[in-house]
């Protein structure tokens, strides 16, 4: 099976009301996530919070590019921390939808540590996206949420090209069946598994032209120093 999405009751504590998209609710194990044929699952928040117009605005009035280290015991304090450095709480912290947002980021990170067993994650957020072309990640999963615009576009199995993707092709090449492909939800949590065995997914135009906020995690041990060339080598394939 191609797809899952998996509901863990204690993922996001301060948005309980939880929705399983097409399976029951049932736990998420590791064995499921390194299984060959799962490339992507999600959890799918049946109430998402309403952000008044004016708090994601507020935050894309400038860019934002929040680049950090989140561990898993003070993960809620790290993220606070991060969004102070870079001038992000000053222009929303008295906003009633700050702190659900936070708890909510903390959550997740907490989320990937304990499916990877890590005590940290690498935290990106960030209110531009700029991978227009189908590609894969070059990380073994990431963990995305897109919390204002367009969501990630996905290319279920057989939707995609692999081969044109992997030779250079442009988008019209790479997509297969249009009717197939499908968009991320605002709030869900997609994970993607990267490689050669990868999703297929891309920016959406309308997320290319439009303010948007997405956080993005990866395992924090794989962006040491001795992966920077790796990762230039990646994006410069995957057309980000």
């Amino acid at each position: 099976q191609f797809l899952y999405f998996i509901v863990p009751e204690s993922v996001r504590p301060c948005f309980p009301s939880v929705r399983c998209r097409c399976c029951e609710p049932k736990a998420l194990t590791r064995s499921r996530l390194s299984s060959a044929a799962v490339t992507t699952w999600s959890w799918s928040n049946a109430a998402p919070p309403t952000a008044p117009p004016t708090f994601f605005q507020k935050l894309s009035q400038d860019r934002v590019e929040v680049v950090g280290i989140v561990h898993k015991d003070h993960a809620l304090a790290d993220i606070k921390q991060l969004l102070s450095e870079n001038g992000i709480a000053a222009k929303v912290e008295m906003e009633a939808l700050y702190e659900p947002w936070l708890r909510d980021m903390a959550a997740m990170c907490e989320a990937l540590c304990d499916l990877d067993k890590n005590e940290a994650v690498r935290f990106w957020l960030g209110s531009e996206r700029g991978c227009k072309r189908y590609h894969v990640d070059f990380v073994p999963h990431r963990l995305l949420v897109t919390y204002a615009g367009k969501g990630t576009e996905i290319l279920p199995e057989g939707a995609g090209d692999f081969k044109a993707y992997e030779t250079g092709k442009p988008n019209s090449k790479i997509l297969k069946n249009p009717s197939a492909r499908w968009y991320v939800n605002q709030w869900d949590v997609a994970m993607f598994r990267g490689g050669e065995k990868g999703v297929l997914h891309r920016t959406p135009d309308e997320a290319l032209r439009a303010p948007t906020m997405l956080l993005r995690l990866d395992q924090a041990d794989f962006w040491l120093p001795k992966n920077d060339a790796e990762f230039l080598v990646s994006l410069q394939k995957s057309g980000a």
